[in-house]
């Protein structure tokens, strides 16, 4: 062994901790992700929406593939680098405590990795055995390790699909909630004609309801968010959310209404719900400058125009004598209409995800001017 193998056994044993630690904090924690799986999936559902925007016509078909693409490069990077990683703390040491059964010398790195990945594998062959007290306990806690690994990313993966099915069983509930047009600002004004308050309320405490489970399910796995997409573009996670936050808005603006006082704590339960989605999607996806205008918000005109579009919708729907003004009330509503524009725009960036809803959805759902660049090209080049 030369002056090179302890500095290279040392960094084999920083890459195995970083590795069980970046799988512990994935799978485990229940508000951290680690940093590599992070990087990782972030990278294949950049590279995916990339090829999805170059290749207009398998657009959908691509972006179906981004969740189960980001998840299987992130089990070879955990299996590849714990495998890599033990062969690192091995290889300086082969030809000194290790014996071939084929009796080859001299043992190199090529050995090392098929001897790191049997045993981490827990394989096992035997050609390749450790003979002092040290290796063979390593090897020991390797294969240990290895059991675990497998078991960790076992349950990551049946967590990662129960949580995508509560996401879709989600949007289901938003897109038949509005008649699967989206205009929840409609539905909520239908609700509150043909309804009791108390089913409105119930209603809209399911949105509640689930959109907390969400948030939970966020705070575990991020690559929930934006990264697990079906062919089907109405169970994607932003209309989904513009359509949970636009009720929300249009509830703040009905509760000044004397019949609906009981929606109060549900309506502002539901602006806590999507406003804290939204934060947790922007602080992880966007730059710091796009989070710190998030959390310091600025409405502008067109938020003004926008709320004063939905308040006239209400008032026209259920009558301009129960509706009362409030400064307060506009204050905060205008705070939720300018994150929810902000939200849209900048994963639109990301995404692209107005090229497949911008046809169909209503336009004056995008009348208070959701800023993106490219949504009038986007529209006139549909087929």
């Amino acid at each position: 062994m030369g002056w090179w193998g302890w500095p290279v056994t040392a960094l084999g044993v920083v890459m195995a901790i970083a590795i069980l630690l970046d799988v512990v904090l994935s799978v485990f924690h229940l508000d951290l992700s680690g940093p590599i799986s992070t990087a990782t999936q972030r990278a294949i559902a950049r590279l995916m929406v990339l090829l999805s925007k170059r290749f207009r016509w398998a657009r959908r078909s691509l972006l179906a593939i981004i969740g189960p693409a980001a998840i299987v490069s992130t089990i070879f990077v955990w299996v590849g680098l714990f495998i890599l990683s033990f062969a690192l703390m091995v290889w300086p040491h082969m030809n000194e405590a290790f014996s071939s059964a084929s009796g080859l010398e001299p043992l190199g790195f090529i050995d090392a990795l098929y001897y790191s990945g049997g045993t981490g594998m827990v394989l096992g062959y035997g050609d390749i055995t450790p003979q002092s007290a040290v290796w063979k306990i390593l090897a020991f806690v390797e294969a240990g390790l290895g059991f675990a690994l497998m078991t960790a990313i076992i349950t990551y993966m049946l967590t990662v699909t129960n949580a995508v099915a509560e996401r879709n069983a989600l949007a289901n509930e938003v897109l038949g909630e509005t008649d699967r047009a989206g205009d929840a600002v409609n539905h909520l004004i239908l609700s509150f004609n043909y309804e009791d308050v108390s089913g409105l309320h119930n209603r809209l405490q399911g949105l509640l309801d689930g959109l907390q489970e969400l948030r939970a399910r966020l705070r575990e796995l991020p690559v929930i968010e934006l990264y697990y997409r079906s062919r089907d573009p109405s169970r994607d996670f932003e209309p989904m959310m513009r359509a949970i936050t636009e009720m929300t808005i249009a509830g703040q603006l009905l509760c000044s209404d004397e019949r609906a006082k009981r929606l109060y704590l549900t309506v502002e339960g539901l602006v806590r719900a999507t406003t804290d989605v939204m934060n947790l999607v922007v602080a992880r996806q966007m730059s710091g400058e796009v989070l710190y205008k998030f959390q310091h918000p600025e409405p502008e005109q067109r938020d003004v125009k926008f709320l004063e579009d939905v308040r006239g919708r209400l008032v026209e729907g259920i009558g301009a004598e129960y509706l009362t003004y409030s400064a307060a009330v506009d204050e905060a509503a205008l705070v939720l209409v300018f994150r929810l524009r902000l939200f849209l725009k900048e994963i639109d960036r990301l995404t692209g995800w107005s090229i497949d809803h911008i046809a169909d959805a209503d336009r004056e759902l995008y009348r208070w001017d959701t800023d993106f660049d490219h949504i009038e090209d986007i529209a006139s080049k549909q087929p």
